[in-house]
């Protein structure tokens, strides 16, 4: 049976280490995947949100650029109607104002040429007619100029109501995909299905700041939001597709105006031939002012080259601020991506410092208690040498009581049997523990194999803790990171290469997208150069039309005052000179008529060229245009390489579930390490039990020490008395002797004598004389003394059989233990762990206490098995089956070495039994002899004279009684047959007989006899302390048999907890996935709304500049609008910015929360914990 259950052990034992190692090894490529896989992720993350924050930011540009551009195209569609309409109105004015002028001219030279005579009263007609004229135009152009700033008020006005409109129907479209886009995530994910209008209302209340709110408090659970979100970007894109619509439409406008302005060219053509008749009158007026003239156009283009210097160094201050803004955003970029990683740096730092000082706290634990445990082994041993001493004095005090030797005498055949049946009940046990032995070898070669794999665990710890070390240098300086990333994606395999190089297209092709968005960038800027130096022509145009304005104004002041002059000058002249004078007046008006119509046409022709250049602008633009869809067509597939790639993220993501399980499991397995050890601790205290009952025995102990002290002092005094009968003995015989050897000396020498004496000392059949001196009471007291003897051998035999009964029984309780112990270590060997017995070791103890140094070889196989008996397990809670076979090991050496002692002993017993018979066929003799001499002494007192005086000093004839009880004190104490031998050899008429060897071979028999019955009374003590320990030991053996079957319906009951919190922990990590999948996506949509948006707004951008760069005169507006709509984007941008951050804060807390929970074991505990 025993070597059954030593195979079945070994089988089980095999089969643990094979699972440890397995464990070990999938335990270290578990958690050296999950590091790497912590680094991809944590790149993926750092990576995710460095894109995010920048698309945010690109999304937050483009949405401030699509508003700009709105209000800046409004501005300069105001703007270029407004100066459409001025034009219009200025050549109404001035054609009615030369036709006017025309007709009274030749209506006054037809007047001048009839009536000759009244030429004076004519002329003061015409100049009076003249200065009315002049107040009229004057008046005209004040009027003019009023109605002009009155309807640039107006028109300002009509913009700002356009804007304000177009802002609110933008703000409307916005909030309606915001709706929209709540609705949608409401009626998803049914978190607020109650009252979706007061989102509404709140978007509705507020303007795009609102937005934020809304947009992150929408869960990241929906389902069918990024259907509905595809549905508002398409909203967005039709919108976007509208405007441009619009504008298209808008340049359609612009072309139509652009032919009024030339069909008005042509009626200022025709009306010019009317206009040159009054330049033949101006004419002779300017040439006075031509000096005037030349010095105001030189201070006018002086001051035109400071303008244009002014211009050219607002444009570049504009440029510098441009890139000084797109300086500060991408700084802003940068400062927020670097707090993001210090964020997640400090983050990991933190977890790192966490997981370093748990598993600091676990090893200075483990020391700590590894030291108690070796103090409470220094300690126990302590207790065991003075238990050991303790027990020797024992020893030697029991040994002055080895004088009750004859009360074992009638217990040694009865112990003899049953020695004889433990002998052969040890050999049947000797076998089985020499099997025992060679399983315990196996054992301890698997015990040395797990301390090997217990190294290679430490090992790995280390490995582990020098990568953690690594990991945070590596997050604390920048090159190290890239160094570790390269190394860690170089070892990531076929799938990083491949995610690399899907990146690295992706990137290639934004990089071109870039460079193509740049390269129209550029030319965008060169055609608003163009279009800005063709604005720049334009405005020197109509400064020249406005300087030619002015100058036929201080013609006709000028003409006017001439004509006073003249008035008063030449009244008295003739009319002939007038007449000439007047044709003259009207030539040189004609020809400054002609030159302003030079220049006229010169402007009409420059017009034209700019319109054709305005028209190679548009083609340019529609250029662009399809340039952009060809960069949004490139953006869609990278959208969908990204698709791809969070694809392959979430595959990542799902390999790390299955390491976080794996981490759970290790965390599993530490807190079995933690059971076990507090099941160690539980050991502890029965040891200490155990060590206070083994106080407890050594004070019964003490007490029975202290008892048969008292024995022995009164066997002691029992034996001073002996001698002091002894000694008045020895006087007696002294008397006697000195009597014989005077009677001796008196008397002559007698043949009668000579007989007598050889009938007393030759013979064999006759007595010694000198017995008949003892006095009867001393035998009555040495018969009552023998009588007291007699009762306490019978105790001590009734003691033996009690002894040998409890052996029996602890044997069968052992047969039917380890028949018991057979099918539960059948059915417990899959997942047998193997504990410290404790109490094996207190056994072994108990067993060993009679025992000084007999079996060391006991105390070293426990102290190699000890460290063997770590936990070895695949279950997380210990057994106790192995400190029941331990000190079922420790009861069969017991039982051996008793079988031993039990041989020793019934060969001992037999050589007393012998001795024993030897001594009774001596006491008949020795009473025949008693017998014989007395009736001897009867016959003849005289012939012994020296008998006769000790006979009647005796005090009659009860000699032989006393003889008896003399040779009764012989027997029981062997010290004073010297003393009797050297009375008899001192008797000078005594020779040496048989009779006295006899007596010596009796005393040394008797000295041997007692010697052994010293030892034999020595083992059965021995015998009696181990059957009180093996009962003992079955005892505590039962008891943890129980506990051990208490314990497995415990572990079944906790392995059902932890299978039902595993499958909640699996629960929760596939939502939580589900949430960053689902964010994931959206934010991927994001991106490309973004992407398209800042494309639009681009474009958009560069039309506002051309659009500044051609209508000079509304720069104070345009930079008004445009300062009011920078306030509003940075608005915005404010708005939008604490909600990306939010989102993404969010979302690394809500991954923070759930490493920090898979990583910490409490938790798990918590979670595992049994109802």
């Amino acid at each position: 049976m025993l070597r059954e259950q030593l195979e079945q052990a070994n089988v089980a034992n095999q089969a643990l280490s094979e699972d440890i190692r397995k464990l070990t090894m999938d335990w270290t490529k578990a958690r050296e995947e999950l590091q790497q896989r912590e680094a991809e992720w944590r790149r993926e993350e750092e990576s995710f949100n460095d894109y995010f924050s920048s698309e945010h930011s690109r999304l937050l540009t483009l949405w401030r650029q699509v508003v700009s551009l709105r209000r800046h195209f409004s501005e300069t569609k105001s703007m270029t109607e407004r100066d459409l309409s001025e034009l219009k109105s200025e050549l109404s004015h001035t054609g009615r104002a030369v036709n006017a002028t025309c007709l009274n001219l030749s209506g006054r030279l037809h007047l001048s040429e009839s009536t000759a005579s009244a030429a004076v009263e004519k002329q003061a007609l015409l100049t009076a007619q003249l200065e009315d004229k002049v107040r009229d135009v004057i008046q005209l152009q004040v009027r003019c100029d009023t109605e002009k700033e009155a309807s640039r008020a107006q028109e300002q006005a009509v913009e700002v109501e356009a804007l304000r409109r177009e802002a609110e129907k933008l703000h409307q479209a916005l909030r309606e995909i915001a709706q929209a886009v709540i609705l949608d995530a409401e009626g998803t994910s049914h978190l607020s299905p109650s009252d979706p209008k007061t989102d509404v209302s709140a978007s509705n209340g507020t303007s795009l700041r609102g937005l934020s709110s809304p947009l992150r408090s929408s869960s990241p659970r929906r389902s069918l939001s990024p259907v509905f979100a595809a549905s508002s970007l398409a909203m967005v894109q039709s919108a976007l597709q509208k405007r441009q619509l619009q504008l298209q439409e808008l340049g359609g406008k612009y072309e139509a105006t652009q032919d009024l302005v030339s069909s008005l060219k042509r009626q200022l053509a025709e009306e010019s031939h009317d206009r040159q008749s009054l330049d033949e009158t101006v004419l002779q007026l300017r040439t006075d002012l031509a000096n005037v003239h030349k010095q105001r156009e030189t201070e006018v283009s002086r001051l035109e080259r400071d303008k244009e210097l002014l211009a050219q160094n607002r444009a570049l201050a504009e440029q510098e601020a441009q890139a000084a803004r797109r300086n500060m955003q991408a700084a802003q970029a940068e400062v927020e991506r670097l707090q993001r990683q210090k964020n997640t740096a400090s983050a990991l730092n933190a977890e790192l410092r966490n997981l370093r000082s748990q598993l600091e706290e676990a090893i200075a634990g483990h020391k700590r208690e590894a030291k108690s445990l070796q103090g409470q082994a220094r300690d126990l041993a302590k207790q065991r040498e003075s238990a050991l001493c303790e027990v020797e004095e024992l020893k030697t005090r029991l040994q002055l009581l080895e004088d009750a030797r004859e009360l074992i005498r009638r217990e040694l055949g009865e112990a003899h049997r049953k020695v004889r049946e433990a002998q052969e009940a040890c050999d049947h046990q000797r076998k089985e523990a020499a099997d025992l032995r060679r399983g315990l070898n196996d054992e301890s070669k698997e015990k040395e194999a797990f301390q090997r794999s217990n190294t290679e665990l430490r090992m790995a710890l280390k490995r582990a803790e020098s990568e953690r070390i690594s990991l945070k240098r590596a997050t604390e300086e920048k090159d190290q990171k890239i160094s570790v990333l390269e190394e860690a994606q170089a070892a990531a395999g076929k799938e990083a290469t491949d995610m690399r190089s899907n990146l690295q297209e992706v990137e290639q092709s934004r990089l071109e997208a870039r460079r193509e968005l740049q390269e129209l960038r550029r030319q965008v800027k060169m055609l608003d150069s163009e279009n800005s130096k063709k604005n720049k022509e334009v405005a020197e145009l109509q400064a020249r039309v406005a300087l030619d304005e002015q100058r036929e104004e201080e013609s006709r002041r000028e003409s006017f005052g001439l004509k006073q002059k003249i008035v008063e000058s030449e009244a008295g002249r003739e009319s002939a000179r007038k007449e000439d004078d007047a044709r003259s007046q009207l030539g040189s008006l004609k020809c400054q008529l002609a030159e302003t119509e030079a220049q006229r046409d010169l402007a009409s022709s420059r017009v034209q060229q700019l319109q054709k250049q305005v028209a190679a602008c548009e083609e340019e633009r529609r250029s662009l245009d399809g340039k952009l869809t060809g960069a949004q067509t490139a953006l869609m597939l990278q959208e969908e390489t990204l698709r791809w790639s969070e694809r392959e993220r979430k595959a990542q993501a799902e390999k790390l579930a299955a390491l976080e399980h794996d981490l759970q499991a290790a965390a599993s397995e530490q807190r079995a390490t933690q059971e076990k050890l507090g099941k160690m601790k539980a050991n502890e205290t029965k040891l200490e039990v155990d060590k206070r009952r083994l106080r407890d025995s050594l004070g019964t102990s003490e007490s029975r020490s202290t008892k048969l002290e008292l024995l022995r002092r009164s066997l002691e005094g029992e034996l001073q008395r002996a001698k002091v009968v002894l000694s008045d003995r020895e006087a007696e015989l002294q008397l006697l002797q000195e009597r014989v050897t005077l009677m001796q000396r008196q008397a002559t020498p007698n043949p009668l004598d000579g007989r007598a004496r050889r009938g007393a000392f030759g013979c064999p059949a006759a007595s010694q004389p000198y017995f008949g001196s003892f006095p009867p009471h001393q035998v009555t007291e040495s018969e009552a003394r023998a009588s007291a003897l007699q009762h306490s051998l019978d105790q001590l035999n009734l003691l033996l059989a009690k002894a040998a009964d409890s052996e029996t029984s602890l044997k069968e309780k052992v047969q039917g233990l380890t028949a018991t112990s057979r099918p539960r270590r059948s059915c417990c060997s899959c997942r047998r762990p193997w504990q410290p017995a404790r109490t094996s070791r207190e056994s072994y103890r108990w067993v060993c206490f009679g025992q000084k140094g007999r079996a060391p070889s006991g105390s070293a196989s426990l102290r190699q098995r000890w460290p063997a008996a770590l936990p070895r397990e695949t279950s997380p809670h210990p057994s106790t089956l192995y400190p029941l076979q331990e000190r079922l090991d420790a009861a069969h050496k017991a039982l051996l070495e008793a079988k031993k002692q039990n041989g020793a002993l019934s060969e001992r017993l037999q050589a007393l039994k012998g001795q024993q018979a030897q001594l009774e066929l001596q006491k008949e003799e020795l009473e025949g002899l008693g017998r014989q001499q007395e009736e001897v002494s009867r016959l003849n007192p005289q012939r012994c004279p020296w008998l006769s005086s000790s006979w009647g000093r005796a005090g009659g004839p009860g000699g032989t009684r006393r003889l008896l009880g003399v040779a009764k004190e012989l027997v029981l104490f062997p010290g004073s047959v010297g003393r009797g031998e050297s009375r008899l050899e001192t008797h000078p008429h005594r020779p040496s007989s048989p009779h006295l060897q006899l007596l010596r071979q009796r005393q040394e028999g008797e000295a041997a006899a007692l010697r052994k019955l010293q030892k034999v009374q020595e083992d059965r003590r021995l015998l009696q302390e181990r059957l009180g320990s093996l009962q003992k030991v079955l005892a505590q053996l039962e008891s943890e048999k129980r506990e051990a079957e208490r314990l497995s319906l415990r572990l079944e009951k906790e392995k059902g907890a932890l299978r039902r919190t595993l499958d909640k922990v699996e629960r929760e990590k596939l939502k939580t996935h589900e949430d960053s999948v689902r964010l994931s996506v959206e934010k991927g949509r994001l991106d490309r709304s973004l992407t398209g948006t800042e494309q639009e707004l681009m474009g958009a951008q560069e039309q506002i500049r051309q659009l500044e760069l051609e209508q000079p005169r509304g720069k104070k507006p345009l930079g008004k609008a445009a300062a009011a709509q920078r306030q509003e984007g940075e608005r915005l941008s404010g708005a939008l910015r604490p909600g990306a951050k939010g989102l993404e804060e969010q979302k690394a807390s809500r991954w923070s929360e759930q490493l920090r929970c898979f990583s910490d074991p409490s938790w798990i505990r918590r979670r595992i914990r049994p109802p």
